[in-house]
Formats: structure tokens, C-alpha cells, sequence
């Protein structure tokens, strides 16, 4: 079976027009909301790790996968804050 192709708007698209009802047209505003989100974000992973490395059995298996899982999280999460910092300063 053949894919069919999907002309309308994608998931972002319908996300970002519920949250925001207006067109931001200035990317500084938009990297400045990126990375409030992104910082949000990084604090809510943190708080997820500690809580598992406080109250999860070491030796678990799947308590050391989504820690690893959240460890990723947060690398990419900072990752991607850096690069929004890094184009704001460009733009």
C-alpha cells in the first residue's frame, strides 16, 4: 500500500497555533520562548533523576535504563538550549 501525501498542517503547525494565537514574527522572541521552555525543560528532567537515584534499587535494570534514558533527556535538552543561544546571539 502506498503512502498517500499529507498536504495540511502538521502537529507543530496545529500545536504552535493553539498556544500561540498570534504570529511571532521576530525570531528573538521565538528563541527567547524556545529556551524558557528548554530551561523548564532541563529543571523538570533534573528533578526526575534525582527523585529516581533517591528512592530506586541501584541494581534494577530498568531503573538504570530510564536513568540512563533521563541523562540523555537532559543532554539533548541543553544541547539544543546552547544552539538556541548560540543562533540568538547570531540573529
Amino acid at each position: 500500500m502506498a503512502a498517500i501525501p499529507y498536504g495540511g498542517p502538521t502537529v507543530w503547525h496545529r500545536t504552535a497555533a493553539r498556544v500561540y494565537g498570534w504570529a511571532m514574527s521576530d525570531e528573538g522572541a521565538v528563541l527567547e520562548e524556545l529556551m524558557g521552555h528548554l530551561g523548564e525543560a532541563s529543571k523538570s528532567i533534573r528533578a526526575s533523576r534525582r527523585l529516581l537515584l533517591e528512592h530506586a534499587l541501584d541494581e534494577d535494570p530498568g531503573h538504570l535504563r530510564l536513568l540512563a534514558r533521563l541523562s540523555e533527556a537532559l543532554d539533548a535538552t541543553e544541547t539544543a538550549s546552547r544552539e538556541a543561544r548560540r543562533q540568538r546571539g547570531i540573529g
